[in-house]
């Protein structure tokens, strides 16, 4: 009710005992007690299977790369230096295509807020080959670049411009060469109705809370319809609804073909919701793949600073028992879903 994020063990546990009335005490926290009594109701045999037809998803085989066409930015051995820092990313090689979500994880400092503003075009390369719609980076203007890629910043404050949530919002459209009144109101009403900042559109951009900047600044970004969304931390101060909703959002656009660059700390949004992941460490790319091969990697993991997943501690616990996991499981539905039936008469009974 409080629109608190919990922890998938307690979610899978809620939705099995399909009431809300039961102490959190009573509920099992970590993944070790939570297959323990999983095993104990006899929900658990010897495979599980994920009911999510994983042939839709992306996949990095070659037959998959070959249709998803020729990338909308392409970096190649990318390097960038900071005049009293020193290289703050080294050899970096990487593709966005269209309709992608790829995720950019890594400890802090590792150089992720860097790359954004490389892809946007706030920096310029100090060596390789940064390649964006098929033209040198070289070659675009930043004004121009900015009517195909937006950015919502870290501190999406230091983004906002004038004196009202909503003026944001106009501003935004009328910077991308709208011009029509009704058109400028009906967009605007849109994005802050789907934001849910519609009682905030006089408030003034730096009165709102971190979670609220945040969604202005999405919105602010999306509203112009770019081909590229790089978003840093979407769902920061947010609760369990609103990162649901913004999660809901960003998948919209990618339906329609916008690539979103996410940069999180957040593993279950990227086991959850995107297509491929970039690991990045001291400045150079340590992973480059699907989540789900990524989770697979601890050493990796632990070298960036990185925690699987609750659920995926799970897989890895039940497979370590001598359980066969088949398909991909990205959300706790999913795990839910491939328990034994006896789930549906409600076997787990926690008191």
């Amino acid at each position: 009710e409080l629109g608190i994020l919990l922890p998938e063990t307690v979610e899978i546990a809620v939705s099995l005992l399909g009431v809300g009335d039961n102490r959190c005490a009573d509920l099992p926290y970590n993944a070790r007690d939570a297959l323990a009594e999983f095993k104990a109701r006899g929900l658990l045999g010897p495979v599980l299977r994920s009911p999510t037809d994983t042939s839709s998803n992306t996949s990095t085989t070659a037959s998959a790369m070959a249709a998803r066409g020729k990338p909308l930015i392409s970096v190649r051995d990318l390097h960038f230096s900071y005049p009293d820092s020193g290289e703050a990313l080294s050899g970096v090689s990487l593709d966005l295509f269209e309709g992608e979500l790829l995720a950019v994880v890594g400890r802090n400092g590792a150089g992720k807020s860097t790359l954004s503003k490389l892809l946007v075009g706030l920096l310029k390369p100090s060596g390789g080959v940064l390649e964006l719609f098929g033209k040198s980076a070289k070659a675009w203007k930043i004004h121009e670049l900015a009517e195909r890629v937006s950015l919502v910043f870290q501190n999406p404050e230091h983004q906002f411009l004038t004196d009202s949530v909503r003026d944001e919002i106009v501003y935004s459209l009328s910077s991308k060469g709208v011009e029509d009144p009704g058109e400028i109101k009906r967009r605007t009403d849109e994005a802050l109705d789907r934001m849910e900042l519609g009682a905030f559109a006089a408030s003034h951009p730096f009165a709102l809370s971190a979670g609220m900047k945040r969604r202005l600044g999405v919105a602010t970004m999306l509203v112009g319809n770019p081909q590229v969304l790089i978003v840093d931390e979407p769902t920061y101060g947010q609760d369990a609804r609103m990162t649901r909703t913004l999660m809901a959002v960003l998948d919209e656009f990618r339906s329609k073909g916008v690539s979103i660059v996410m940069i999180t700390h957040d593993m279950r949004l990227v086991q959850e919701y995107a297509d491929s992941v970039v690991v990045l460490n001291e400045g150079r790319i340590s992973y480059d793949g699907e989540p789900a091969q990524l989770f697979d990697r601890g050493d990796l993991l632990a070298q960036a600073r990185l925690r699987p997943t609750i659920l995926q501690d799970l897989l890895s616990l039940y497979q370590a028992g001598g359980g066969v996991v088949e398909g991909s499981f990205r959300k706790t539905g999913d795990f839910i879903a491939a328990l034994e039936p006896q789930t549906a008469s409600g076997a787990l009974n926690v008191r």
